[in-house]
C-alpha cells in the first residue's frame, strides 16, 4: 500500500483551505489576536529592559544610591565624609511634597518639590531645560526650575514670582526631563526643583517632615583612564550595606528595583491574559475543524473506502491544522510589532524613557511557538475522532448522525475513548507549560491551568443543564434508494476526487 508523503498531504490539505478560505479566514484570524497580544507585551518588556540596561547609569544619575528613610547618625555622617575622602563623590537628594502658590491666582498647587545640589547633581545624564542651559546656571538659592504644566496650572510663566513655604523663588526655567526621574519617588505634582539653600530657606523641613532622601555616588574613575570596574562598584555597594543597614542600596545594574518587578509582574499578568486569548482562539480553531470535518465525513469515508488508512488522513487535517496556526502565528506577529510600536506613545507621559525598540528573536519564537502548540493542542480530539469513521458511513449516514449539542457529545466521546481522555490530559499538561514558561512560576502555571479547567468545566455543566434531550428518539437508518441519498453519495464522491487526484498513484489509487 502507498504511503501518503508530507507533500501530498500538504497539497491536499492546501487544496482543501483554499476551497474553504472564507470560513479559514476567522479561524486564522482568532490565533493572531492572541499571538499578536503575546508578542506585542513580551517584545515591549524585553525592549524596555534592554534599553534601562544600556542607559542604567543615566537613568540612576550615579554608580550607587541609597535611599534613607531617616537622616543619617553622627556616626554614619562620619563614615559618608570618609568614604568621600578617599574620591568617591557624593551628593543628597531630598524628594518631598508641599504646596506653591504664585499672585495670579488664589489656590495653591501640590507640588512635586526635589531638592539638589546644582554643582554635582547629576552624576550622568543632564537635567534638560527650556530653553536650553545647564543646571548650574539656571539653579540657585531664589531661583527655581519648575515643569510646564504649572506654568499653566498656576498661569504664571518664567521670570515670575513663586511661594513655597515661607520664601518667594523666580521660577528660573522649565524642566524638560531628568535622568534619574524614575529611581525617585513617585511625582503626585508637577516637578519643581529646588537648590539645597533654597529648600533650607524655604522651612520645609523640620522635625516630622514626610521626606524621601536619596544618596547618589560616584565611583572615582581609574587613574590610568579605564572605565569604572563592576568590582569597584560592588565593593562600595557592600561598603555602604554595612554601614546603613536599614538603607535599599542599590547601583546602576539594578536600575530601579521596584520598577524591574513591577515590569516583570505586568508582563506575566498581560502574557497569561494573552494566553486565555490565544485558548479562545485555539477553543475556535478546534470548533471550526470539527465542523469541517463533519462536512468531510463522506469524503473521508470513501477515502477510507478506497484503503487509506487513518494515519494518513489524520496527516493531512493535521497538517492544514498547523498551517492555520502558522498563518494565524505569522499574521498575529505582524500585529504584535504594531502594538510593540504603539506602547512608547500610549506610556511616553509615565515612563519618560524613549525605548529602543527592536524585534526580539526569542519574542517571536515564543509567540509562534505558542501559538502553534495551543491550535494543535485543542484540534487534537476532532482529529482523533478520524479513526472513528467507518467507510460503511457513506451507507447508513443517517444512522451515524447525531444531533448533540457540540458539548454533549464532546463530553460523550471523552468519557468512552481512552485517547481522547489522553488529548486531555495532554492540553492540560500543554497549558501548564506554556502559561510556566510565559510567567516563569511553576505555581502560576499550574494555577492558571487549573483555573482555566474550571472555567471550562462550568461552561460544560452549564450547556449541558441548558440543552435539550435530544435522545427522545433513536434515528431510523435511511433508505439507500432513496433519490437524495443518491444524490448526496454522488456529491460526496464528486467532492473527493479532487483529494484522490492528489494521492500517490501506486497502491490503491
Amino acid at each position: 500500500m502507498a504511503t501518503l508523503s508530507y507533500r501530498s498531504a500538504a497539497k491536499i490539505a492546501a487544496r482543501e483551505m483554499h476551497s474553504s478560505r472564507g470560513k479559514f479566514f476567522f479561524v486564522i484570524l482568532s490565533v493572531a489576536i492572541g499571538v499578536a497580544a503575546l508578542t506585542g507585551v513580551r517584545g515591549f518588556s524585553s525592549s524596555f529592559r534592554s534599553t534601562l540596561l544600556n542607559r542604567a547609569r543615566s537613568i540612576m544619575a550615579a554608580d550607587l544610591s541609597a535611599r534613607m528613610f531617616q537622616q543619617p547618625t553622627p556616626d554614619q555622617q562620619k563614615a559618608l565624609d570618609e568614604i568621600a575622602a578617599t574620591g568617591v563623590e557624593i551628593t543628597p537628594v531630598t524628594e518631598l511634597l508641599s504646596m506653591a502658590s504664585s499672585a495670579k491666582t488664589l489656590d495653591p498647587l501640590l507640588v512635586s518639590l526635589k531638592s539638589v545640589d546644582p554643582a554635582k547633581y547629576p552624576f550622568y545624564g543632564q537635567v534638560e531645560l527650556a530653553p536650553s542651559a545647564q543646571l548650574k546656571t539656571v539653579l540657585d538659592a531664589n531661583t527655581v526650575a519648575v515643569a510646564d504644566d504649572l506654568l499653566v496650572r498656576l498661569n504664571v510663566k518664567i521670570g515670575d514670582q513663586l511661594k513655597i513655604g515661607k520664601q518667594l523663588f523666580r521660577i528660573g526655567s522649565v524642566v524638560v526631563n531628568e535622568p534619574d526621574r524614575l529611581s525617585g519617588n513617585f511625582a503626585a505634582g508637577p516637578r519643581v526643583l529646588i537648590s539645597r539653600e533654597g529648600l533650607d530657606a524655604s522651612g520645609l523641613l523640620a522635625p516630622g517632615s514626610h521626606a524621601g532622601q536619596r544618596y547618589l555616588f560616584k565611583v572615582p574613575p581609574p587613574t590610568n583612564g579605564a572605565p569604572i570596574s563592576d568590582k569597584a562598584v560592588a565593593d562600595l555597594k557592600v561598603r555602604l550595606e554595612k554601614l546603613l543597614p536599614e538603607a535599599q542600596i542599590i547601583d546602576y545594574r539594578e536600575t530601579n528595583p521596584a520598577l524591574t518587578q513591577g515590569l516583570d509582574r505586568a508582563t506575566s499578568l498581560l502574557s497569561l491574559m494573552s494566553l486565555v486569548a490565544l485558548v479562545l482562539g485555539a477553543i475556535g480553531v478546534a470548533m471550526a475543524m470539527r465542523a469541517h470535518l463533519q462536512q468531510r465525513l463522506d469524503t473521508i469515508a470513501i477515502m477510507k473506502s478506497l484503503g487509506a488508512r487513518s494515519g494518513q488522513i489524520i496527516k493531512i487535517y493535521l497538517l492544514q491544522t498547523l498551517l492555520l496556526g502558522l498563518a494565524g502565528g505569522l499574521l498575529g506577529v505582524a500585529f504584535g510589532v504594531a502594538v510593540q510600536l504603539s506602547f512608547p506613545h500610549l506610556l511616553a507621559r509615565l515612563i519618560h524613557v524613549d525605548t529602543e525598540l527592536h524585534l526580539q528573536l526569542r519574542t517571536v519564537i515564543t509567540g509562534l511557538a505558542a501559538g502553534l502548540l495551543t491550535t494543535l493542542l485543542f484540534t487534537l480530539p476532532p482529529l482523533l475522532d478520524i479513526r472513528g469513521v467507518r467507510p460503511i458511513l457513506i451507507l447508513r449516514r443517517a444512522v451515524e448522525d447525531n444531533d448533540d449539542p457540540f458539548v454533549t457529545a464532546a463530553w460523550r466521546k471523552i468519557t468512552k475513548n481512552l485517547a481522547q481522555v489522553a488529548a486531555a490530559i495532554l492540553i492540560l499538561a500543554g497549558l501548564a507549560a506554556i502559561a510556566t514558561t510565559l510567567s516563569d512560576s511553576l505555581v502560576v502555571g499550574e494555577v492558571f491551568s487549573f483555573g482555566l479547567v474550571a472555567v471550562l468545566a462550568v461552561l460544560l455543566l452549564a450547556s449541558v443543564a441548558v440543552s435539550p434531550d435530544s435522545a427522545s428518539s433513536s434515528p431510523k437508518p435511511a433508505s439507500i434508494y432513496r433519490p437524495r441519498f443518491v444524490m448526496d453519495s454522488q456529491t460526496s464522491i464528486v467532492q473527493a476526487i479532487p483529494l484522490l487526484r492528489c494521492w500517490p498513484h501506486s497502491g490503491w489509487v
